[in-house]
């Protein structure tokens, strides 16, 4: 938005006078206000992640916000418009595939641009099989974690050591099948800005 404040002294009386200019639209189920759009815009998301800059044919427009958009008012319609972000800004525990993207909206229309950045995470600990009372350390299976409609797998090794990568933070059902004995668990993944992060000793009982 442009705004305008205009003061006139004059012998008698003094006159004020206030002007405002934009834009206001609506795209991804969302209202912006912005500088005056006289052809297309696009909505620029980055993940999550604050303060990305973002180039409009490699002139630095602005930051993403809290959310990671940015809404950029200037683009040309039915031509090829060249929008990119810093890599620099990036965290290092984060995934990269795309830096540069290109678009051709329509007129006075808007298209969303998504950098589809994805966190590396990776989560460890060690698990172990409750049998008749006597703690088991798991070895050379598998840990199946369903995660809404996903299932994931984590592999554990000696020791019931485990590993698993790119798990979002929360509370999920969890099977492991050791030696012909399956047992049902709950693992909580914390909220974590970590690359690893630790889970510590985890107990599922055999049978549950």
């Amino acid at each position: 938005m442009h705004y305008e404040v205009d003061f006139t002294n004059r012998t008698r009386d003094n006159g004020y006078s206030f002007s405002v200019s934009g834009g206001i639209g609506y795209i991804d189920n969302s209202i912006f206000l912005s500088r005056p759009i006289n052809d297309s815009f696009a909505k620029v998301k980055v993940d999550e992640l604050e303060g990305v800059r973002v180039y409009y044919y490699n002139n630095e427009v602005d930051r993403t916000g809290k959310n990671g958009e940015l809404i950029i008012p200037n683009m040309r319609s039915f031509h090829d418009n060249n929008i990119s972000i810093e890599s620099k800004d990036i965290p290092i525990n984060y995934n990269i595939p795309l830096l540069t993207q290109y678009i051709s909206p329509p007129y006075r229309s808007g298209a969303v641009v998504k950098f589809d950045v994805t966190k590396a995470q990776g989560i460890t600990g060690t698990v172990y099989m409750l049998d008749k009372g006597i703690e088991v350390p798991l070895e050379s299976t598998l840990m199946l974690i369903q995660v809404k409609d996903k299932l994931i797998e984590g592999l554990i090794g000696r020791d019931g050591e485990f590993y698993l990568e790119n798990v979002p933070n929360g509370k999920y059902a969890a099977k492991i099948i050791y030696r012909g004995k399956e047992c049902n668990f709950d693992i909580i993944i914390p909220d974590s800005t970590e690359v690893l992060v630790d889970l510590g000793k985890i107990i599922c009982e055999a049978g549950k």
